[in-house]
C-alpha cells in the first residue's frame, strides 16, 4: 500500500511540474552586427522577431533589456510601431493576443574594463493565466563580446605567459624525473607563478595595464627557465649568478611598475 501511495505521489508531483504555463512567445529570428565581438564605442545594430506559439494569457507584458549605450529601440507589434530610448522598458500586450513582435535596437558598445559579454537584446514575457501562478518566460537573447585593442593585447600577453609557464613547468618536471637537481629552476618557476597569479587578479579587477606588465615580467623569467632547462640535459643546472641577479632585478622592477600603475589609477579614481 505504501508503494502505491509513493507512486501516486510521484505521478502527481510530475503532473504539477508539467503544468507550468507553455511559452506564449518565442524568438523566430535574430541578427546582430557586428556578429560576435565589438570594440568599445562601436555602433551595434540588432533585430529580433517574436511569434506567438502558445495560448493567449489573461495578462502579458514583455520586458526588453539592452546593455548598449545610447540605445534606440523600435518595437513593432502586429504592424504598430513605437520608439523607446531606455536600456530597460516594459510593454503591456493586448489581452486579445498578439501574433508577431519585431524588435530593432541600435546603440554603442559600452565601455568595459575587461573583455565582457553584454546583452544586446534580452526579452522576457510576464504571463498570468486565470487560476495559475504568474510566470516570467525567457523569449530570447542576443549577446556580444566587447573589448578593445589594449584589452585584447593584455589578454593575449597573459594567455601566452600561462602557456609558456606550462611549457617551462613540464621541462622542469622532466629534468627532475631524470634525476637532475632542479631546486633553482623550481624557485624561479614559483616566482613566475606568483606574478601570473597576480596578473590574473589584476585582469579580473579591470587593471589591464598592471596585468600586462606582470605577465611580461613572468614571461621574462619563464624564457630563462626554458633556456636553462634545455641546456641541462646532463648534470645539475649550473647557476649563473650574474644572470640570476638580472632576472631578480627584472622581477623587482615589474612589481614596482605594477604598484605605480595601480596607485596612479587609484589617484584618478
Amino acid at each position: 500500500m505504501k508503494k502505491v501511495i509513493i507512486i501516486l505521489t510521484v505521478l502527481l508531483s510530475m503532473g504539477i511540474a508539467s503544468a507550468a504555463s507553455p511559452d506564449y512567445l518565442k524568438a523566430s529570428a535574430s541578427d546582430v552586427s557586428p556578429s560576435s565581438s565589438a570594440r568599445i564605442d562601436q555602433p551595434v545594430i540588432a533585430t529580433m522577431s517574436l511569434e506567438r506559439i502558445g495560448t493567449v494569457p489573461d495578462v502579458a507584458k514583455i520586458t526588453i533589456v539592452t546593455d548598449l549605450d545610447s540605445p534606440r529601440a523600435e518595437v513593432t507589434i502586429d504592424n504598430v510601431t513605437e520608439d523607446y530610448g531606455l536600456k530597460e522598458f516594459e510593454i503591456t500586450l493586448s489581452s486579445e493576443g498578439v501574433s508577431k513582435i519585431d524588435i530593432r535596437i541600435n546603440g554603442y558598445a559600452p565601455r568595459v574594463e575587461k573583455q565582457t559579454d553584454i546583452k544586446v537584446i534580452e526579452v522576457t514575457t510576464h504571463v498570468e493565466y486565470k487560476g495559475e501562478e504568474a510566470e516570467d518566460q525567457s523569449d530570447g537573447s542576443i549577446t556580444l563580446t566587447v573589448s578593445d585593442t589594449e584589452i585584447k593585447e593584455a589578454k593575449t600577453t597573459l594567455d601566452d605567459a600561462w602557456d609558456k609557464y606550462n611549457v617551462a613547468r613540464t621541462k622542469v618536471l622532466d629534468l627532475g624525473d631524470a634525476g637532475i637537481n632542479t631546486a633553482e629552476l623550481e624557485a624561479r618557476l614559483q616566482q613566475a607563478r606568483e606574478l601570473l597569479d597576480n596578473a590574473d587578479v589584476q585582469e579580473s579587477q579591470g587593471d589591464i595595464e598592471s596585468s600586462k606588465v606582470l605577465a611580461q615580467g613572468a614571461t621574462t623569467i619563464l624564457n630563462g627557465i626554458i633556456l636553462d632547462a634545455e641546456k641541462s640535459g646532463v648534470g645539475p643546472v649550473q647557476m649563473d649568478i650574474k644572470r640570476y641577479l638580472v632576472i631578480a632585478g627584472a622581477v623587482i622592477v615589474v612589481l614596482i611598475v605594477a604598484l605605480f600603475i595601480k596607485s596612479k589609477r587609484e589617484e584618478l579614481g
